[in-house]
């Protein structure tokens, strides 16, 4: 990988979506809400990260229009 690589975000975690799922108001603290953005992290990268990139990635680029 480059030093100067660029990032790109591709998804982001808030209290709204906890609430969503849970069904009631859990009134998380900042840190409980780091806890598990970041174990969303880790299973999202062990689980489908990689599969996802390389079929999003090929259908993208099987889409591109030549010039």
């Amino acid at each position: 990988m480059s030093k100067r690589q660029k990032f790109f975000v591709i998804t982001r975690l808030s209290r709204d979506d906890v609430r969503h799922v849970l069904h009631y108001n859990a009134h998380l603290t900042d840190q409980e809400m780091e806890r598990i953005a970041s174990k969303m992290a880790d299973d999202y990268l062990d689980q489908l990260y990689w599969d996802s990139l390389k079929i999003i990635a090929e259908t993208v680029i099987s889409q591109r229009v030549n010039t």
